[in-house]
Order: C-alpha cells, then structure tokens, then sequence
C-alpha cells in the first residue's frame, strides 16, 4: 500500500471586515484533497465575532468591537485519514464609525429647566463599542458624556426671536441716563436700504423714567420725518451694515408719557427728552449706545465619538424663549404723612421706586392720606412684564385715628407723637367722644355716645369692621389744666 500524501493548499490572500457589520469568506477552494471521494473538514484561530462551518469552510460572523485591528487568522484542512495542512492570512477589522439620525428641533423658555437625551439618535458600530457624547450648547445647559442627556437652564444670554430683532442699550457718559431694550424690524431692507424698526420694548432709568411705551410710528420709514411735537427729527431705520448701526434720524419712543429720541450726531450717540409731552423744552445726554442681533435659534451640534475616535455628528435647532417674569403678591401696607417709608416693591406723590432694586421710598406727603392703589410692573430685557398691586394707607398724624385691627375686632388707639391737648391717652385727660359705625350700604351698624377716656382706650367699646365700613367718630377732648383747650375732631375710618 502506497503512502498517503495529504491535502493541499494555496495561498489565500489578505482580507478586511469593519467591527459590527457582517463578514463572510469561503476558504474551500484554496484546499484540495489527496484523492476522489476524500473529504475535508475545516478549523481555524478566529478573531471573537467569527466562526467557520467545518463542512463547507465558510468564515462568517459580525466582528465585534474586541475584534478591532489586525488577525494573523490560520485555516488547516484535514482529510478523512487525519492527514492536515494550514493556511495563513490577515483579516484587518476597521471601524466605519457610529451612525446617527436627525434630531428635531427644540423649544425652550430662559430660566426653566430643560432635558433631552440624544443618546438614542446615536448607534455604536459593532455590540461592546461605547459612545462618548459632546456638544456645543448654549451657556446655561451641559451634555452628560455618558448618557447623551443635554440638561440645565438655559439663562438670559440664550435668549432667541423668531422675529428680526436686536437688544440695545444707551447709557449716558455722565450715568443719569440707561435705556435698555428691544428692537423689533422688518425682515427685509426698505428702499433705501436699512430695517425699519416695527416695534420697541424695554424701560428708561433716569429722571422722569419708566417702562418704555411704544414707538412713534414713522408715516414714511424710507426717509427721516418730523416727529408730532416737531422737535425730532427721526426715521426709525436701522443701518444694513456689516455693523448695525443707529442711522442718524435715530429712533422716537415714549416713557411714561414724555418722548426720548436716540440718534446718532458729530460722531456720538444722544439721547433727547421732551421735558413735558409734545413740548420743545429738552435735555440731552450723550453715550454709548450698543446694539446687537438676537438669533432666531440656538443651533446645537452634538457629536458622539466611539472607543476608536471614529464621531458622527447631527445638528438641530433650540429657540429659547421668554416666558416673562412672576410675581408674588405685595402686602398692602401703612404710613403716616410726614413720615419716612420704605419697601421693596403709580405712586403717591411723594414716593418714588428705584428701577434697578424695586425699592419704594419717600415720604407720604398730606396729599397722600388715605388709601393709595398702587401698582407695581416688572419688565425684563426683552420687554416681557407683570405687575401685582397692593394698598398703601397713609395717615396723617394731626387728624386721623387709626382702627388697628386684632382677631377681626378693633379698637380705637392715637399717636405717642401726638401733643397732649389731642392725646386721648394721657393720664388726667378726659375726653367724651362718639362712635358711629356704618356699613358699606350707608346703614348704622352700631353706636356709641358719650363714651370717656381716662388714660387708656375704650377696650369695652370694640367695633369689628367688615371691609368696605365706616367708623364715624365725634371726639371732644377738654384739657383739665387748660378748659380753653378744646378739640373737635370728626374722623371717618373706612376699612379696606
């Protein structure tokens, strides 16, 4: 009997595959048995993600991201008497890169939190491969390098406007004078090539100050036009250049019932204010007027990155709007004429809010005795505003009693500031007084003639006021060291 030879091979020639997609390769043909009706079966070293069919010698199988790299990969056919043979090749196993797909656009509102997670618009190339995540976003939110989840608040700065508008700002050399706020313009030049500016927003801190009114509309926005009190000129057109500037007619707002014009002249800005409205009396101030385009979106490109530093990157759109500000409400509160008040909140006359803290303060004046309804509005930078209203009871030490309310019944109390000839506490004091209590409909509810004080007041003699009633009072009051001092008072509380 002859000795057997064994199988044969050939070459077979270097081969490439990418992680995570599938590979196939039939190694048979490069093997050939000793003789006819022998038979081969096949093994081989494989990277992880492949196997090869003993019977036919086809390598299949998706590589996985351990694969990643160059496999010396030996095959060895072996015939039906255990005779073998091996063929070497290499299997180069790349990284195509993660895949993506669109993320649609977003909305957001400035100091509200908001939350996305991308992470499922993204897919690693092969099953084990980890994805690292990475995007430019606005200042107030981050991305999770882990999860993909963009997250956070998005701030003031992040503001955007689907409408063609810019923020602005003018504040004097001297510092009298700010004027924050917001221009709205028409999307498309006019005639002679600027933005007419449609609308304005904002607030003038300064004196005769307040929230910014309306825009004076222009009859012709193509060319510079008088304004109604004819003092301005002015054409509410913002300069299409490659810096966009205030063109020199400038633009005509009110505030708080006066007329201010910002313009530009002998190569600075100014500010102009009609003293009284459609008046020729003005102060001017000049300064530093900035503008600057508020984008109609935050575009957002996120990109995620496998463990091989192949990345895919897929962009959307976030607009960040601006719900307005909120309010709380304001306590009504109490003065008394003459009398320094203060709190952090239409004003009588004699108080005043400070616009930057929101801090009333004066002193009432006589004319403000009473109950005053005042209102409150907070404005934002983009012109978004809410007031809240509350009451404020000025007294007037010389002629009004105060009915200090305490588990819904009241008293009558005066004023330790007071001189002892209208002092009803003192002791060795007399005086005779007489209550009437009238509800809102004008009825008497209650009275009380002749009633004494001696050094304290009438505790038995409460009156319990519902909102909306009156207490009459009728005082007589006789200084016992002094029968010419006599008072007559006559005082008419209503409870609000």
């Amino acid at each position: 009997m002859g000795r057997r030879s064994g199988p044969t091979a050939i070459a077979i020639a270097n081969q490439s595959a990418y992680e995570g997609q599938a590979f196939s390769l039939d190694v048979s043909s490069h093997f050939v048995t000793p003789a006819a009706g022998d038979t081969l079966s096949f093994s081989g070293s494989l990277p992880a993600g492949l196997h090869i069919d003993a019977h036919t010698g086809i390598i299949s199988g998706v590589p996985t991201d351990s694969d990643f790299g160059n496999h010396s990969i030996t095959v060895t056919a072996t015939d039906a008497h255990g005779k073998a043979i091996s063929e070497s090749f290499h299997l180069q196993v790349g990284d195509k890169g993660p895949t993506a797909t669109a993320i649609a656009d977003q909305s957001a509102y400035e100091g509200q939190s908001f939350s996305l997670n991308v992470s499922s618009h993204f897919a690693a190339p092969a099953a084990g491969d980890a994805l690292t995540y990475s995007a430019s976003l606005p200042t107030g939110l981050s991305i999770d390098a882990h999860t993909g989840i963009i997250s956070g608040t998005p701030t003031n700065s992040d503001y955007t406007s689907s409408a063609h508008a810019f923020m602005f700002t003018f504040t004097s050399f001297d510092g009298t004078f700010t004027v924050t706020g917001q221009l709205g313009t028409a999307s498309s030049l006019d005639a002679v090539g600027g933005y007419d500016i449609t609308g304005i927003t904002g607030i003038v801190v300064g004196s005769n100050g307040g929230i910014i009114s309306s825009l004076i509309n222009n009859p012709n926005p193509s060319a510079e036009s008088i304004s109604p009190d004819g003092v301005f000129i002015y054409d509410n057109v913002l300069l299409a250049t490659s810096n966009t500037l205030l063109d020199y007619g400038g633009i005509l707002f009110t505030s708080n019932n006066i007329e201010y014009n910002i313009f530009y002249q002998d190569g600075h800005y100014q500010l102009i204010e009609t003293l009284s409205p459609h008046g020729t009396a003005w102060a001017e101030q000049s300064g530093l007027f900035t503008i600057a385009a508020i984008p109609v979106n935050d575009p957002i490109t996120v990109t995620a990155t496998d463990a091989h530093g192949m990345s895919v990157s897929e962009t959307f759109h976030l607009q960040v709007g601006d719900s307005g500000p909120t309010a709380t409400v304001v306590a009504d509160q109490s003065a008394y004429a003459g009398e320094n008040f203060s709190l952090a909140a239409s004003l009588p006359t004699g108080l005043s809010i400070d616009a930057h803290t929101g801090i009333i303060a004066g002193t009432p004046t006589n004319g403000d005795a009473g109950n005053n309804p005042i209102t409150v509005t907070a404005i934002d930078a983009h012109g978004m505003a809410i007031s809240e209203s509350f009451h404020l009871e000025v007294g007037n030490n010389n002629h009004i009693f105060f009915i200090n309310s305490q588990n819904g019944d009241a008293s009558i109390n005066g004023s330790s500031s007071w001189t002892d000839i209208v002092d009803l506490h003192n002791v060795g004091q007399n005086a005779q007084f007489n209550i009437i209590e009238l509800a809102a409909d004008g009825h008497t509810v209650q009275s009380w003639t002749g009633l004494v004080v001696s050094g304290s007041a009438q505790s038995d003699h409460n009156l319990t006021l519902a909102q909306g009633d009156h207490a009459t009072i009728t005082i007589t009051h006789t200084d016992s060291n002094a029968i010419d001092h006599i008072t007559l008072q006559n005082i008419d509380h209503i409870r609000y």
